[in-house]
Order: structure tokens, then sequence, then C-alpha cells
């Protein structure tokens, strides 16, 4: 295989290039145009810091009298399939300055990190686009693989609504959901456990809990190198909590915070591990008594994937995007996926790439919390 052409000079007066450390104030400032927000610490946990890059993963769009017009990161990723670690890379944060818009700018840079990523080795791509930038990843050889399923405990519905709603009314709703949702967790069977908190995570206790059940499906590769990293985001603020028999540690999750904006947010980023039976179903109820009191003030919190069982879901108060009343207020999220090796097309490590059932990601893989 020849190898990829890691800068290219197009005609129209565009260079397409790798990163280099002395973008990194044009990128932030694109990025704040683009996106807003976007600091220097979080470029550095981002990009600079993550455990699986051997250099900034980015490309940049340089115009001939404009400067940096565009940049099509990427974060790589070490992925548990069917047993085996796999390279692969997430893209987001996608950004073209509004004046060079429309020029293909998108998809040409797209189209040239895989090639280059091919030429690495890497084995696939994936990311959970939005309804604005999906086109262009489906454009450059991306497919849809899944709708992933999501569940909000709604805690304020004028939070989770995000619109304005008189006073009294305000209080009247988010009143009544605190009601509805304690009636539900009344009935949750978390004896036998005691929850520990750590504000720091322990990343090896971590690790030993998803190694317990690491599922055959395609998955972040959750060792001790991935949770020291992870949960580093200085956007977000994190807790992990684990519940014990005894001594014994028997689940655990970690919790992510955002700075409130409009509304207050907590993600479940993850459970592990990532699947078992009727015990680790039991300290999950127990994890979650305690996430839904330490998180009593989000207007929401958030579970994504299929990794919770639906008996506590509901037990706390969990409703789907997929099912009413949440499918008709909210969109779902996507999946997509890239062919990026071409070596099997579509596979990777014998796995099937486009069957939805062959993937376990919760918000972990997620982009930006």
């Amino acid at each position: 295989m020849a190898a990829a052409v890691s800068t290219r000079q197009h005609q129209d007066g565009y260079v397409t290039r790798p990163f280099e450390r002395a973008d990194t104030q044009e990128f932030l400032e694109l990025y704040d145009d683009v996106f807003g927000g976007g600091s220097r610490e979080w470029f550095e946990w981002k990009y600079e810091n993550n455990p699986y890059a051997d250099e900034i993963p980015v490309f940049v769009v340089e115009h001939e009298t404009d400067g940096i017009v565009a940049a099509r990161p990427q974060v790589p990723f070490e992925m548990r399939v069917n047993g085996r670690t796999v390279p692969a890379i997430r893209f987001g944060d996608t950004m073209v300055h509004e004046d060079h818009r429309r020029n293909g700018l998108f998809q040409r840079s797209t189209e040239h990190a895989l090639e280059y990523y091919a030429d690495k080795g890497v084995a696939f791509g994936f990311n959970f686009p939005n309804a604005l930038s999906r086109p262009g990843y489906l454009e450059s050889g991306g497919r849809v693989i899944a709708k992933v399923p999501t569940a909000y405990r709604v805690q304020n519905p004028t939070g989770f609504l995000d619109r304005d709603v008189p006073g009294p009314l305000a209080t009247a709703l988010r009143s009544g959901a605190q009601a509805i949702l304690g009636a539900r967790a009344a009935v949750s069977d978390t004896s036998g456990f005691d929850v520990e908190r750590h504000d720091a995570i322990p990343a090896a206790l971590l690790e030993s809990l998803y190694e317990r059940a690491v599922p055959p499906s395609i998955h972040a590769s959750r060792d001790e190198r991935f949770y020291g990293w992870r949960f580093e985001n200085p956007n977000w603020e994190y807790h992990a909590y684990v519940a014990r028999d005894g001594d014994r540690p028997v689940a655990g999750l970690v919790t992510g915070t955002g700075a409130p904006v409009d509304s207050q947010m907590t993600n479940v980023m993850e459970v592990m591990p990532l699947s078992g039976g009727r015990e680790r179903t039991r300290a999950l109820n127990a994890l979650f008594s305690c996430v839904t009191t330490d998180h009593a003030d989000s207007d929401t919190i958030v579970v994504a994937g299929r990794s919770v069982p639906e008996s506590v879901l509901s037990t706390h108060g969990f409703l789907r995007d997929d099912r009413p009343p949440l499918s008709l207020a909210t969109t779902r999220t996507r999946l997509v996926g890239y062919d990026v090796a071409g070596d099997e097309p579509w596979s990777a490590a014998g796995v099937d790439l486009t069957e939805p059932r062959n993937w376990r990601v919760n918000l972990s893989e997620h982009d930006t919390r």
C-alpha cells in the first residue's frame, strides 16, 4: 500500500495538512467562532494528552490568504472487539469557518483523514454526529449503524424542555416530578450493598470491575489508562460510585456533571461491569439510588446505551427516547461507522461493524462529555 499523503495542495487555494503546535491558538479561535468555548486546558486533555495518540490527531485546512479556515479532529481509541484490542478513531469537533462553507472542505478533509489513518493501521471509525453534520459524514463513506437509546430522568421538566415557564407552574412541575420519582425509587431493592463515593476516579478498581465481564461486542477498552484519561475533561465534574458486598466490590459507575448553562445535566457515563446477572442488577439499583439522591438538583440525569437493565431504569424513573412520551419530543442519537482499514470490508476481529447488536457504547465513547 502506498503511503498516504499527509499534506495535500488543492487547486482552489486550500491546503489540507496535519496539525502543528503553532496552530493551537488559531484552532481555538475557530472553535470559539463555530461552537463557542474551547480552552487550552480542554485542548491539552482531549488531543495532546490522549494516551492512544502518537501525534496531535487533527488535520487543518489552510487558505492561502485567510489562514486556518477548517479543522478535522479525531480522537484515537483502543476498542475491544471479540476479546481483541483494535485501534479506532472517533470523529468530532469538525468545523469550517462560515466564510468558507459550501466549498467541500468538510468532505475533503474527512476523506483525507480516512486515507491517512488507514495507512496507519486504524481498523474503523465511529461517531455520533448531529443532524447538521451527519450528511457530510455519510457522503464521506460513513454509514448509520444504529440509533442509540437514551434514557432521561426528568427531575425538572422546565429545564428539560429548555423553555420559559411561569414561576408558579415551574414550581408545580418540579414538585410533581420529584414526588413521582420519589415514589418509584422507594420500591428499589438496595439491601446488602454499601456504596462508596469517589471524587477522584479509582482507575485500577474500575478496571478490575470491567474485566469481570467483558462483552464480545464493540466498545472502548476500559483499562487503567483509559480511566486515567477519559474523565479528566476540565469542562465536566466526575464522580465514581462503587457498590460493595462487605469488602467485595460488585459494580460501579461514573457520573459527569457539566457547568449549567440553560439547565443542569448529569450523565451516567457508564456502568461496570458492562454486563452481568441478578447481583449486578441489585448493585446497580443501590448505585442509582445514591446517584439520584446526590444529583437531585440536576434538571436531568441521562443514561445512554444498553448496559443498564430496563428494570433499573424503570425503577428509578427514567424514560427512554425510543418510546412515548419522549419519542415525541426528542431526537434519537445515531451511531455512524466508517470502514477505515478496508482489509475485511466493514469487519473488525471477525465482527460485522454494520450489525447494531455488535456494539455496546455508552456515554464514555461519546464526544463532548
